[in-house]
């Protein structure tokens, strides 16, 4: 069978139809598994991903239904985030050029004191360009990025409607995320 391209809007559409179909985490890893065959796929790359686009972030789509939404982070610098959360959202995070690691964490205090967090490391890997990976809604995650490194996600609703929180490991605090506005 010949290889057809695999464009963003057959995605969205097959996205649609899962979540539809199956909103929980088993319809969430459809979609893993979805996005990783765009992300491999030249006629998203080469429209969306492409070395000439200016680096920044773009909202390349949001579905008027649902509510989910594809970004694209074209970085020019490296980046090391600290650990934070989507909120009320599950993300699902896909190279596309370079590589990032990302560590999850676990939350082990019992989140009674305001403003504070004790988390623990519990898995390290690296994204290759084509893989993604899910991370349901709740999940704490960190991502270190090098130069020039290119990913997207897709996340269940727009996350800058609502907070999310960030993490730091030292002083053990927490505190509110600034929303990251996509064009």
């Amino acid at each position: 069978m010949p290889n057809h391209p695999y464009t963003l809007e057959q995605f969205c559409e097959n996205t649609r139809a899962t979540l539809r179909q199956d909103p929980g985490r088993a319809g969430q890893e459809r979609v893993c598994a979805d996005f990783e065959r765009l992300l491999q796929s030249p006629a998203f790359v080469d429209k969306y991903c492409a070395p000439e686009l200016e680096r920044k972030l773009y909202r390349v789509h949001t579905d008027p239904e649902l509510g989910f939404e594809v970004l694209v982070h074209l970085n020019k610098a490296a980046r090391k985030s600290p650990p934070h959360d989507h909120g009320e959202s599950w993300a699902i995070y896909g190279q596309v050029t370079r590589w990032v690691d990302i560590t999850n964490y676990r939350r082990v205090d019992d989140g009674r004191q305001p403003g504070r967090a004790d988390l623990t490391p519990t898995e390290s890997f690296r994204l290759e360009p084509g893989q993604a990976r899910l991370f349901p809604q709740g999940a704490i995650h960190a991502i270190d990025y090098p130069d020039q490194a290119v990913f997207a996600r897709v996340t269940g609703r727009d996350l800058d409607a609502f907070h999310r929180d960030m993490f730091d490991l030292e002083t053990g605090t927490v505190t509110r995320m600034t929303p990251q506005r996509a064009s």
